[in-house]
């Protein structure tokens, strides 16, 4: 004889012991089990896109998007498929779930295509957009 017990739609509360008890005409027997309900991870979406941008060379530029999910994630940016670093030509910031890559000093050859990418436990999202530098 095969018992199960199913627990639909399981919560964090019902994390705990659980005792398994059977019993017959010629005895009885138990056995303990640990049950630990995990939160549901949710793969990262971005809610607010990278938009195409065409900033004046020499200035400022910022790009940003908003992503959503279960945290942690790790945040990776890319210039043209290369990956980007905080450094002296930019300064990534993550805060409030958004994504912001900043280039202090514009140049032309930081045209191109930006790409942020999001990964988590769950899954993995990215969003892009061109980058284009006007001249003066």
């Amino acid at each position: 004889m095969i018992s199960s017990l199913k627990v639909l739609s399981a919560e964090k509360i019902d994390t705990g012991e659980y005792t398994f008890e059977v019993k017959n005409e010629v005895g009885s027997d138990l056995t303990k089990l640990n049950l630990t309900v995990l939160d549901k991870t949710i793969p990262p979406t971005f809610t607010r896109k990278l938009k195409d941008y065409q900033p004046i060379v020499g200035k400022a530029g910022e790009m940003d998007c908003k992503v959503s999910g279960s945290a942690p994630f790790t945040i990776t940016w890319y210039h043209d498929g290369e990956e980007i670093k905080t450094g002296p030509n930019y300064e990534i910031t993550f805060s409030d779930n958004t994504c912001t890559l900043k280039v202090p000093t514009l140049k032309l050859s930081d045209s191109g295509v930006y790409k942020c990418k999001a990964v988590n436990k769950a899954g993995t999202n990215e969003t892009s957009a061109s980058f284009i530098v006007k001249g003066q």
